[in-house]
């Protein structure tokens, strides 16, 4: 073979493990991309979960203080509590939305948002019953 032939076909093979590299990095980017935004969605699914729990706590208190008491101001509480987890009223720090539609939006499957909506009926059904 003759230097012409020899350095065409080192040139070539070098140039095809240069482009197999940049698709290894391509890939190897997108994956790290990929990661990060499941990494960010599993924080905003554990604040909206501790979101969740601190609220049902505070619809836990509200209740019983009003049992407790008889003091409208803890039922006022506890329907300003319910109407912002429904989106119906701003949130302390301005923003408004529902709970379920940002559960949607993170991604919580049917079973989760079923699971949600078990808990709020149990929660309305607890409500009136402290009523009678």
């Amino acid at each position: 073979m003759d230097r012409t032939r020899i350095f065409f076909l080192s040139f070539s093979m070098a140039l095809v493990i240069q482009l197999l590299l940049f698709g290894v990095f391509v890939f190897m980017y997108q994956n790290n991309q990929a990661l990060i935004n499941r990494i960010e969605n599993r924080n905003q699914s554990i604040l909206m979960a501790e979101d969740l729990r601190r609220s049902s706590e505070y619809l836990t208190a509200y209740c019983r203080y009003y049992i407790e008491s008889g003091d409208e101001q803890w039922e006022t509480n506890y329907k300003e509590v319910i109407l912002i987890r429904e989106g119906r009223k701003s949130r302390p720090d301005g923003w408004q939305f529902s709970l379920r539609d940002s559960m949607l939006n993170l991604g919580f499957t049917d079973v989760e948002l079923g699971k949600m909506q078990l808990v709020k009926k149990e929660q309305v059904w607890a409500c009136s019953y402290a009523r009678i």
